[in-house]
């Protein structure tokens, strides 16, 4: 997935809603953190050659906080996580409720 498209400074992009407030998708109000936990959990109830403790994601740049954000809220989903170009906020508890670490 590439995000979602909406228009921010007088052009059309695409954005996940990663928590950041910098991008149109968390303005908008789209649950992207819903979407991805539901498209995991989709695919491994539909796929039984998938391994759920070998589930990664990676991104880059905002996908790269948005990975970095689905990791530390939702807790033991992921095995682990490959950040291109973007930095989260880790010692922030909103973005870590259940103590997990990055």
């Amino acid at each position: 997935p590439q995000g979602t498209l909406h228009t921010q400074f007088g052009q059309e992009l695409t954005s996940w809603n990663d928590g950041s407030g910098l991008f149109g998708a968390e303005a908008a109000g789209i649950d992207d953190l819903g979407f991805l936990e539901q498209m995991v959990d989709t695919l491994l109830e539909q796929n039984n050659n998938i391994d759920p403790l070998r589930v990664y994601m990676s991104g880059h740049s905002n996908g790269a906080v948005m990975a970095q954000r689905f990791a530390l809220q939702t807790s033991g989903k992921l095995a682990g996580v490959v950040s291109v170009s973007g930095s989260a906020k880790p010692n922030d508890p909103e973005w870590s409720p259940g103590g997990a670490s990055i």
